[in-house]
């Protein structure tokens, strides 16, 4: 199987022969249900947790590729900061055990932290950020042309990669 992030809250899989016979079936014989079971198994592996997902599925003739969208009970949160550095600092500030998604964007000088998660953690980490960047509250259209315009640093699990910076 292959799963390739195509937004913040949204992947791409593409389920080969081998993945399908793992469940008894070949590409033509797949129903949504067993498409979403398997996608859903998937979604941890690229920071996505405690998400519904809405899906697609188009059968081929090597596999099945299943575009997923996550629909997350919280709400994304996303933060201005002033370098790269103030992004290090933050995330090795924000507290442990936190479950968050999280991309870093550049655009204009400026980075955008992004961050999913359930409500309390968010909360949580919402705190520490708001000590090194402003809390950006421009809506999706604003969202959408950070990915257009914008140069993504680091498209998922940011906290932890900046946490390993020095």
């Amino acid at each position: 199987m292959r799963i390739q992030c195509t937004g913040p809250d949204s992947v791409a899989l593409l389920l080969e022969d081998d993945d399908l016979e793992l469940h008894g079936m070949k590409p033509s014989e797949i129903d949504m249900e067993t498409a979403r079971s398997i996608v859903e198994n998937a979604l941890p592996a690229v920071g996505m947790y405690n998400c519904a997902s809405e899906i697609q599925a188009f059968a081929g003739r090597n596999g099945v590729m299943v575009f997923a969208k996550c629909r997350y009970k919280s709400k994304l949160e996303r933060y201005r900061l002033d370098s790269f550095e103030t992004a290090v600092s933050a995330a090795k500030a924000l507290p442990e055990g936190l479950r968050l998604r999280s991309s870093l964007i550049t655009y204009r000088n400026d980075y955008y932290l992004t961050i999913i998660g359930e409500s309390g953690d968010t909360i949580r980490a919402m705190w520490t950020l708001a000590d090194f960047g402003a809390r950006d509250t421009r809506g999706k259209v604003f969202e959408a042309y950070l990915y257009e315009h914008g140069r993504m640093m680091i498209r998922h699990n940011a906290i932890d990669k900046l946490k390993s910076f020095s």
